[in-house]
């Protein structure tokens, strides 16, 4: 019995001291506890304060970074723009220069070209009428040879004719008048008057042998013998005209050949005239076509120039303007892009306290459920077992005292 009590009054005993030390750990761990979220909650205030400092410090440089980085952006943009307007207008410039040089060139050669054919025609015209006019000089002293050759049968032409015509009036052909010239003609001559005188004489000197002197019958045998001897004479006369009538023809066909032939140099001189001008027409008509030719010519390149200039034109244009949209594109989404966005200003830090309360699943929470329910059970050494004790405890130091 006794030792029954002295157990039980041990345990009392170890009892007691169990749920003092327990009373001395849960109020070291409660203040432990306390401490630390004092502690914690001052380092998380001052914490989320350096954090707000800095915030609002970095808030500001990314502030005046953001208007620097715009700043920088526009003068970007506007240098870029700047940029491509004068390389779109150095490719204006440099296209109109192009255009003007080939514009120069191609007129130059096409009034190049146009004055080589204007000058080969004129050689040519002048070699066409060169020749013509040396052709018509020869042509020309031919022609006055040939004309002199025919005048010169004129005289004889004059003289044939001239007996042609008193043969003709001696046959009665022209009329009494011409007869009576031929007759005047023949008695003129100096034959008919040298017979009639020889013959009249012969008479004269017969009757001055008979004594009959110039009596009737004298006359009238003189008159039938001058008028017998007329007769006689006048057909030897006709006879001799005769050939005044060849001549006259002949000289007529010598001047009518020589005519001819002046007639055919004329036809020449014409037909050299006539080649000369043809020739001179189909060499304006060439030349007028191949400087037709050329200036179409020179036209359609000219016309395809101004084209390929035109459309490199507006390609430079349109590339020009799709170049600085996209620059103002990418200029305006990089200022998009660098706004800045302070996160508190859309999502507010929660209130700060420098002791935040303790929650339910705290490790302080947690040690005191355990502990009810420990003293809600039986003791002994179950209770201890349950707390994670050893059943030989050593009490804990009082570290609020000081002891070690």
């Amino acid at each position: 019995m006794w030792a029954a009590n002295q157990a039980t009054q041990g345990l009392g005993q170890i009892m007691g001291t169990l749920t003092e030390a327990e009373g001395r750990a849960g109020n070291y761990l409660t203040e432990g506890y306390a401490t630390g979220q004092d502690v914690l909650g001052g380092g998380y205030a001052d914490s989320m304060e350096a954090l707000r400092q800095g915030y609002g410090t970095g808030r500001g440089d990314l502030q005046a970074a953001h208007r620097l980085a715009n700043t920088n952006i526009a003068t970007g943009n506007d240098y870029t723009q700047a940029l491509l307007r004068e390389g779109r207008d150095r490719g204006f410039g440099q296209l109109q220069a192009g255009q003007d040089a080939g514009v120069g060139a191609l007129t130059a050669g096409r009034d190049q070209g146009i004055n080589a054919l204007y000058s080969g025609r004129d050689q040519g015209i002048n070699a066409l009428y060169g020749g013509r006019d040396q052709a018509l000089g020869y042509l020309g002293q031919a022609g006055t040879q040939l004309q002199g050759a025919a005048d010169a049968y004129n005289p004889l032409i004059q003289r044939g004719m001239a007996g042609y015509d008193m043969y003709s009036n001696s046959l009665g052909i022209n009329g009494p008048e011409g007869n009576a010239a031929a007759r005047g003609a023949f008695q003129a001559g100096p034959g008919y008057q040298w017979q009639v005188e020889q013959a009249t004489d012969a008479a004269q000197r017969a009757a001055n042998r008979t004594g009959s002197l110039y009596g009737g019958n004298v006359v009238d045998a003189t008159t039938r013998l001058g008028s017998n001897l007329a007769n006689q004479e006048y057909g030897n006369w006709q006879n001799r005209l005769q050939p005044y009538m060849g001549a006259a023809q002949a000289a007529t066909a010598g001047r009518a050949g020589q005519l001819d032939l002046l007639a055919q140099n004329y036809g020449r001189m014409g037909d050299v005239a006539t080649t000369a001008g043809q020739g001179a027409a189909n060499l304006y008509g060439t030349t007028g076509s191949q400087a037709s030719n050329l200036y179409g010519t020179t036209g359609s390149q000219l016309s395809n120039l101004y084209s390929t200039t035109g459309n490199q034109l507006a390609n430079l244009s349109s590339t020009t303007g799709q170049a600085m949209g996209s620059a103002e594109r990418a200029a305006a989404s990089d200022r998009a892009h660098g706004t800045i966005r302070v996160p508190w200003e859309r999502s507010p830090c929660p209130p700060l306290s420098r002791r935040p309360g303790r929650r339910a699943g705290s490790p302080y929470n947690r040690w005191r459920t355990r502990r009810a329910a420990v003293r809600a059970s039986s003791g002994g050494v179950w209770a201890r077992s349950s707390l994670g004790l050893s059943p030989r405890v050593r009490p804990a130091p009082d570290i609020r005292d000081g002891a070690r």
